[in-house]
């Protein structure tokens, strides 16, 4: 009898429970750090962030110079770039922490005394203006990516794509 109720739960069913019960205990403990010092870890997720964005924005890069030089030493790494720049989807839905959270790590977030800053600098770092301008330079890349990693001919596109990057 055991023998049969051993068959009937599948083999990749029995191994599951492990890492969904550690993957829900390390989330409730990141959950609780982040509660009780949100400065502390928003600074850290926005140096990691910062870091891992720059690998899909150089693998953009290397593949829009590549289309408007060529050459030889492109096509080693042209999958490997082409891999690299379909992240940023994933690298833009992960800063959604740091726009929820930017008042614990930007100080100016409060609000600048505009006489003391100069009125374009209290507007340019308010939060209505700042939230926004985010998520256009996200949006760009996006659509800078795209004309990367596209395998169509294109004249002038990655020259003016690399101007906007620069």
């Amino acid at each position: 009898m055991s023998e049969q109720s051993d068959r009937a739960i599948p083999q990749k069913w029995s191994s599951r429970p492990v890492p969904l019960v550690l993957g829900a205990i390390v989330l409730i403990a990141v959950i609780a750090i982040c509660w009780e010092y949100p400065s502390q870890v928003l600074y850290g997720y926005l140096a990691a962030w910062e870091f891992w964005i720059g690998i899909p924005v150089g693998a953009m890069c290397w593949l829009l110079i590549h289309r408007l030089t060529g050459g030889i030493w492109g096509p080693v790494l042209l999958d490997e770039a082409r891999s690299a720049v379909r992240l940023l989807p994933i690298m833009a839905l992960l800063i959604i922490p740091i726009l929820i959270g930017y008042q614990h790590i930007y100080w100016w977030s409060g609000g600048i005394d505009a006489k003391e800053a100069g009125n374009f600098r209290a507007m340019y770092l308010s939060a209505r203006t700042f939230l926004p301008r985010a998520v256009i330079y996200l949006v760009i890349w996006l659509a800078i990516g795209k004309v990367a990693t596209s395998r169509r001919k294109t004249e002038g596109l990655p020259a003016f794509c690399l101007l906007i990057i620069t």
